[in-house]
């Protein structure tokens, strides 16, 4: 089972070995501790290799070394010369041992200097493309708010459908969003290798049952985690479109043991969140940086925000508990 921790955190399980580990981690609190030692011990890993840059000066002392030993050694020997070959080609095809050092720590100093880039340039490129689905997710919830007297779509509170993820195909089949696709970010574990993902109709969702229904419910949303709704005066109700800029609706999924429910998206490097007025933050300390927990309501639990005011995102197998009041 420790292998399967380890794959899991790495992002290197497949769709329903990923699901069976995070129902055993919710059943299993042990496991949730040893997975928690686990991601603190790759942390330091991890962290040292995001922004990591050559040191400074690196080709030149390279070269310089290179150069000293050139110029300490002796390399007026003559080679050995081919039985019977024309002496001017022996000159041009004479080889020095420092030729090929020279032509490797050329390259070892090249692919130092560029493979960070080409990393960072690739992370860059999936989060812009992560913001793009953001975006369009921002016009559908907005136009939907326009049809439905303000609000957001609601998640009921029972039923089939009582799941955070189920925005997802609603906005699909109110033609709101065209492309299910949107719903995947590039960077996600959905996004590498063929996991096969396809969102389930609100059809498939209302006529399924047991495992089929939790598949279903776990996967409706792709990538993405939605809002959990709201209280107002005690009642439970969905987020109501105030053009807040504070207000979260849509982010990176969270997930259920790393700090801070930090997403699994972007190499666990930080979520991208949407929030009410349309604009879209690429958060990587979620405690430092808010106020207002996208993950957590106010008291620190996984709930509905215990206020209009206060946004909390679950995945998208989250139920919506009712709205208990302090």
């Amino acid at each position: 089972m420790r292998e399967d921790l380890l794959g899991y955190l790495l992002g290197a399980l497949e769709g329903d070995e990923r699901e069976r580990v995070e129902r055993e981690i919710e059943r299993n609190p042990s496991l949730e501790r040893e997975i928690s030692a686990l991601q603190a011990k790759l942390d330091p890993l991890r962290e040292t290799s995001l922004d990591f840059e050559p040191p400074f000066g690196l080709a030149t002392r390279t070269c310089a070394l290179v150069e000293q030993h050139r110029e300490t050694t002796d390399v007026t020997s003559e080679p050995v010369k081919l039985k019977g070959a024309p002496a001017e080609l022996n000159h041009r095809n004479r080889f020095r041992w420092y030729d090929l050092v020279v032509g490797a720590c050329v390259l070892i100093v090249g692919f130092a200097l560029i493979f960070p880039a080409i990393a960072r340039s690739r992370q860059m490129a999936q989060r812009q493309a992560c913001e793009r689905n953001l975006q369009q997710l921002a016009l559908a919830l907005q136009s939907y708010s326009e049809q439905a007297n303000g609000y957001f779509p609601a998640i009921p509170l029972q039923g089939n459908r009582a799941f955070a993820g189920v925005f997802a195909p609603m906005l699909v089949e109110n033609e709101l969003v065209n492309d299910p696709g949107v719903f995947v970010c590039a960077s996600s574990p959905l996004a590498s290798g063929d996991r096969g993902w396809q969102m389930p109709s609100l059809q498939e969702i209302d006529q399924t049952e047991g495992r089929a229904l939790a598949k279903a419910r776990e996967s409706a949303s792709g990538s993405y985690g939605y809002n959990l709704g709201v209280g107002v005066d005690g009642q439970y109700q969905p987020p109501k479109n105030h053009n807040r800029e504070f207000f979260a609706l849509v982010a990176d999924s969270p997930t259920i043991h790393l700090p801070d429910r930090r997403s699994m998206n972007h190499g666990r490097r930080g979520q991208n969140v949407l929030y009410e007025d349309g604009h879209i933050v690429f958060v990587s300390g979620l405690a430092d940086q808010y106020e207002d927990h996208p993950f957590l309501s106010r008291r620190g639990n996984v709930e509905p925000g215990l206020d209009a005011d206060d946004a909390v995102i679950g995945r998208s197998n989250t139920p919506p508990m009712a709205f208990i009041k302090d």
